[in-house]
């Protein structure tokens, strides 16, 4: 029996089995091989398996994988949301200014640190 044709819901149940199924660790350990068994598994083929095995959140959306998975896909990443937002198109002044009011709360409460990829910036 072959897998059933991909379609955005396959590819939220396979980041849903990675936010709220604990398997976060384990596709980190091995993203190309999780990847190749989850896809495998729940029918993700073609473009939306390419995007997922490339980390183009952009590429996702586009095909229609709800916004919130595909966040949700960059967290199981570990992608700040500044890269995040980049990512996917946001305006550049828009990231700006979210990267401004983030560092504004951080300092607010008293926390200034910041990511060691947003350090590397």
């Amino acid at each position: 029996m072959s897998p059933p044709k991909s379609d955005p819901t396959a590819v939220e149940r396979l980041v849903w089995e990675l936010h709220r199924r604990g398997r976060g660790d384990d596709y980190r350990a091995d993203p190309s091989g999780y990847l190749a068994a989850a896809c495998e598994r729940l029918g993700v083929d073609g473009e939306r398996r390419a995007a997922l095995e490339n980390k183009d959140y952009a590429r996702l959306i586009d095909l229609g994988v709800h916004p919130m998975s595909v966040m949700f896909f960059a967290h199981a990443n570990h992608l700040p949301m500044p890269a995040y937002l980049e990512a996917i198109g946001a305006a550049p002044e828009a990231v700006a200014e979210f990267r401004r009011v983030f560092a504004a709360a951080q300092k607010a409460r008293g926390t200034a640190a910041v990511s060691s990829v947003e350090r590397g910036r």
